[in-house]
């Protein structure tokens, strides 16, 4: 299984946050509507996957102290959310701001830069929560040990 070592995570959010930063400084009007609208759009399917992979699990392991950590977390997610389209729409003082690329820069908008690791950071915090939550279960069964840990590892692929 191969795995990333934590610089070339720190390199991979570094480029992406460098990529976002361009296409507010170059973008045309009609180019940062369209910037703002994928952002949306991979805002809800994500939060849509963890969503649905939080209820499969849900269902797979039904205990109610599992039941009430998955509770938690699906309304981590719903407010993750509504927080990343909320910044999203209200990143400027002026909505119409957002569209035009000379006011991005300015103090009447939120650093591009400072919202993008907020919200990457916390979808990470989401996604390893949502990994480690069927770990304990896991370790709970009258398994062999080799069987808990490919179980373990079955239900961790999924992170990749």
């Amino acid at each position: 299984m191969a795995t990333l070592d934590a610089s070339e995570i720190s390199c991979f959010l570094q480029v992406r946050s460098l990529l976002i930063t361009r296409w507010r400084a170059i973008a045309k009007s009609g180019d940062l509507q369209l910037i703002m609208a994928s952002m949306i759009a991979y805002s809800i399917t994500i939060t849509t996957v963890k969503l649905s992979l939080l209820l499969l699990l849900r269902r797979i392991f039904d205990v109610p102290r599992f039941r009430t950590w998955s509770a938690a977390l699906i309304s981590l997610c719903l407010i993750w959310l509504l927080t990343a389209i909320l910044t999203d729409f209200l990143q400027c003082v002026s909505i119409n701001a957002a569209f035009k690329p000379e006011l991005l820069d300015t103090e009447n908008c939120l650093p591009i830069r400072s919202w993008y690791w907020g919200i990457t950071i916390t979808n990470l915090i989401l996604d390893v929560a949502i990994l480690i939550l069927p770990m304990w279960r896991i370790i709970d069964l009258r398994l062999p040990f080799a069987k808990k840990c490919l179980l373990c590892g079955i239900f961790g692929f999924g992170g990749m």
